[in-house]
């Protein structure tokens, strides 16, 4: 049996429904910490992973999908809040690498000096890690082209390629989402994202991101959940480049 491609989402009406639709031979399989839902694109094997919210079930979640699976390669989809001032909500993002938005190191401050938020330190921490080490875990690289291919075809969709942020935070204060943007070179944040590709990591399988802007806190742009369709439909784009390679 082939190794199939698994695709997550944090929730499964607004980030599956379309992809659900979009398999063949689809069945719901219940596993004891995610939804999964098997099926085929163009024939060959897809997988389904309903993760639910939040950095620790999508970690739990790809790491059972992983051992009863062994997928082929991840894609992580779904929406995402817009740090980037030129990027949209309905506009898409890919990952060239994604970084942890809420694994940070403070400054020391006394009792009675407050804190401040802009000033906290990204990191990944590591046993025996170096403090200039590298803070982001990056996409893979056939994944990465297959979605440039992809882009190249949507002439009516405006797709970037960049950093995403990742972490179990919702930023709503402005300030500290420029901050992060304008010292991080964000472009966006979501919540499953740096988990999904630490897992990925460590199993040595292939890993994109792939996020429709659903809000923009800085410019007033409201929420929107149905652009999760757009994320969904690059993502089928992107596939069917990626099966046409390997």
């Amino acid at each position: 049996m082939k190794a199939p491609i698994m695709i997550t989402a944090a929730m499964d009406e607004v980030e599956l429904d379309q992809l659900k639709k979009e398999l063949n031979d689809l069945q719901k399989k219940e596993g004891k910490i995610a939804t999964f839902y098997e099926g085929t694109l163009g024939g060959y094997p897809i997988v389904l992973c309903h993760t639910k919210v939040g950095s620790l079930l999508a970690a739990s979640a790809v790491t059972e999908g992983i051992l009863n699976y062994y997928p082929r390669a991840i894609v992580t989809q779904g929406i995402a809040g817009a740090h980037a001032s030129y990027i949209h909500v309905g506009d898409l993002v890919v990952s060239t690498e994604v970084i942890p938005i809420h694994s940070y190191q403070t400054p020391e401050k006394k009792k009675g000096e407050g804190s401040d938020s802009l000033s906290w330190k990204i990191q990944i921490f590591a046993e025996g890690q170096d403090e200039e080490e590298k803070i982001g875990i990056e996409a893979d690289e056939k994944l990465l082209a297959c979605a440039k291919t992809a882009q190249g075809k949507m002439k009516n969709q405006k797709v970037f390629l960049g950093r995403i942020g990742s972490g179990d935070v919702w930023n709503r204060e402005v300030d500290r989402i420029c901050y992060i943007q304008e010292h991080y070179q964000t472009l966006c944040e979501e919540m499953e994202g740096i988990a999904i590709f630490q897992i990925a990591q460590q199993y040595q399988i292939p890993v994109l991101d792939i996020r429709a802007i659903s809000n923009h806190e800085v410019l007033k742009e409201s929420y929107q959940r149905e652009v999760g369709k757009k994320a969904q439909q690059f993502t089928l784009e992107v596939l069917k480049e990626y099966l046409k390679i390997e």
